[in-house]
């Protein structure tokens, strides 16, 4: 009895994680971001805690347009944001059980990436605790940024 349970869950959690996964980013181009990730390693019996990215560009009328996902490692991650285009650069980190996802935590900041300027962010959860920092690196040095959620033009 209680085997067969355990079975019938076991399936139904692979069939909720098998479904259509979110539109991956397609990341080409020059590499102008990356995404540092650091997780607690005990996530507990089957679940799971995961670093992502979401980009979404911002249009002349301050919507955006969702452009896809990246599933983040914990090693350096690098991504691609076109230069002089506002950009909104969504971090999450995702808690999952076998009975689903449990929580999300996002934050997001908005980017125009400039030539010859590379971009950090340092994205955390541990201790239960979520924290994002963005950096600017320049060939003067490193210098952490407001997490601003919009662009100037878009700001009300």
């Amino acid at each position: 009895m209680y085997t067969r349970l355990f079975v019938c869950l076991i399936g139904c959690s692979v069939l909720v994680g098998c479904a259509t996964p979110p539109r991956q980013y397609p990341n080409k181009g020059p590499k102008n971001l990356t995404v540092n990730l650091r997780l607690e390693k005990d996530s507990g019996f089957l679940s799971a805690t995961g670093g992502y990215v979401g980009i979404k560009t911002f249009k002349k009328d301050c919507s955006t347009d969702f452009k896809g996902w990246i599933d983040l490692s914990e090693q350096g991650n690098e991504i691609a944001i076109p230069l002089g285009q506002p950009t909104l650069v969504v971090t999450e980190i995702a808690h999952r059980s076998w009975t689903g996802i449990q929580g999300r935590m996002q934050r997001a900041v908005a980017l125009t990436p400039q030539a010859g300027v590379h971009y950090e962010i340092d994205l955390s959860y541990v201790d239960s605790m979520f924290d994002v920092h963005l950096y600017k690196i320049t060939r003067s040095g490193k210098k952490m940024l407001k997490m601003v959620g919009a662009p100037p033009r878009c700001r009300g």
